[in-house]
């Protein structure tokens, strides 16, 4: 019935719908339901138990309707064909700093007389986002937003940026490169792996290869406080987009305003003079990830340098 359906629509005709995959290889009893866990920048995540090896995964879902697409004057095939070419940039990174792609199908139904298709993309599930161990470094060290954290947690952030400057750095170092374009703690994913490693880089609905450097992008694509002015005001934009993005995470990660009075601190001292050339409007002057991280000696805390105190809630520089 479902090809029929999709048989009326010439152009979508030749596309492989499985509506049942959902119900017949993930766990719908009660304890193991299925459960929405967040939302993503085009679609609904769910958390999910797959029946074969009982592994939990992440589901996200992105929906592309009749209605929905006329009204950025485009049609559901040139959507589905730009939701799956953003995919493939995706599951080719099989690399320890990104989220793991699985699998993924497609669902066609009608609703309210109206063509929907679902594309359902299965992936490893994290434990939660930079978002949340941000709040919970906050509450962790008992600090209001933008107060500089302990040493402590100035080491575990530190930690976390080169990871996530890492991660970046393996895009733009690609041929061509792939700028992500989409950056920013809900985009960025908690998880041990054996490795070591803690940071998953996700959402990549937004990611796309730069062939060259006279090659024109998407205006105004992101979320709006993240966005660099060049791809605010200009097509004409590179992977330098991407450190912007970082700089404005790094105010978060770091706990510190954009522009608070120059801190006393030594290591605020180095980590807000990083983050001045991060978010400086002019791309050229911006660091790439190869130079930001080849500096991280100057802004970085060892676990060495830091000893607890006799009470293990405090650490010091020795």
């Amino acid at each position: 019935m479902t090809t029929n359906l999709l048989q009326d629509y010439p152009d979508l005709k030749d596309l492989y719908v499985q509506n049942e995959r959902m119900t017949r290889e993930f766990d719908h009893s009660e304890d193991d339901s299925i459960k929405f866990i967040g939302k993503g920048t085009f679609g609904d995540v769910f958390k999910a138990k797959h029946l074969i090896d009982q592994k939990e995964y992440a589901i996200k879902t992105i929906v592309i309707g009749e209605k929905s697409v006329k009204r950025v004057k485009k049609t559901v095939r040139e959507v589905y064909d730009m939701t799956i070419r953003e995919l493939k940039v995706w599951a080719k990174l099989n690399c320890d700093h990104f989220t793991q792609y699985r699998s993924s199908w497609l669902k066609a139904e009608h609703k309210d007389k109206e063509l929907v298709l679902t594309v359902y993309i299965q992936m490893d599930l994290c434990w939660f986002t930079l978002e949340d161990g941000i709040r919970k470094m906050r509450q962790h060290f008992d600090r209001p937003v933008n107060q500089f954290l302990p040493t402590l947690g100035y080491y575990m952030a530190s930690e976390l940026l080169i990871e996530i400057l890492e991660g970046i750095d393996y895009l733009h170092s690609l041929t061509p490169p792939i700028i992500h374009r989409d950056i920013k703690p809900k985009n960025i994913l908690i998880k041990g792996s054996p490795y070591g490693r803690f940071i998953k880089l996700a959402d990549f609905g937004l990611a796309t290869e730069h062939l060259k450097e006279s090659m024109t992008h998407t205006q105004n694509n992101g979320t709006d406080k993240y966005i660099p002015p060049e791809v605010r005001l200009s097509r004409c934009y590179g992977t330098k987009a991407d450190m912007y993005s970082i700089g404005v995470t790094v105010n978060e990660l770091f706990n510190f305003a954009l522009h608070s009075p120059e801190p006393e601190d030594d290591n605020y001292m180095r980590i807000t003079k990083l983050n001045e050339t991060l978010v400086d409007g002019f791309p050229s002057k911006r660091p790439s990830c190869a130079d930001t991280l080849k500096t991280r000696h100057l802004w970085h805390i060892p676990y060495r340098a830091i000893t607890h105190t006799n009470n293990g809630t405090e650490l010091q520089v020795i």
